[in-house]
């Protein structure tokens, strides 16, 4: 009797520890985190969180010479506001849909984010949202593997 209690009090452990650790949640980077990895990656950023505080804390948009993808990190003072900029950019991404016959759509919420990707013929979007975070880039259809591989390496 108490040996099948305690292999049941083991089975609920067990799946509290599953649950946890698949809750989806993503660690929130700064300002300097998203710089200076871009930095490494040959990008040239331009830093307008001055000119963007009194809704944000970073605003950094970073671009490369050579492929032209682009990224946007903003660091928002408010969830809500990272919220609208996340929502407003994900009826942009339709619109932009609405203009390819050859489109690729996903879209995905887990946890403490949630992210668009849109692919057409020719490029590659997508808008994360991480708690009060944005990140959103834009890239040649040729590039999305490197894109993406920047995108983990930040954790998002």
């Amino acid at each position: 009797m108490q040996k099948k209690f305690l292999l049941t009090l083991m089975g609920f452990f067990i799946i509290s520890i599953i649950l946890v650790g698949c809750s989806g949640g993503k660690k929130v980077i700064s300002g300097e985190d998203f710089s200076k990895a871009l930095e490494e990656q040959g990008y040239t950023l331009n830093d307008e969180s001055e000119d963007n505080k009194k809704l944000t804390t970073s605003y950094i948009n970073a671009s490369h010479a050579d492929t032209g993808n682009t990224f946007l990190f903003i660091d928002f003072i408010k969830e809500a506001e990272a919220a609208n900029f996340f929502e407003t950019t994900h009826q942009n991404l339709h619109g932009i849909e609405g203009n390819y016959q050859h489109t690729d759509n996903v879209e995905k919420s887990s946890g403490n984010f949630q992210y668009q990707e849109l692919t057409t013929e020719d490029n590659f979007y997508r808008i994360i949202k991480v708690k009060d975070t944005i990140l959103y880039l834009e890239a040649t259809i040729f590039q999305k593997d490197e894109v993406l591989d920047i995108v983990n390496k930040l954790g998002y």
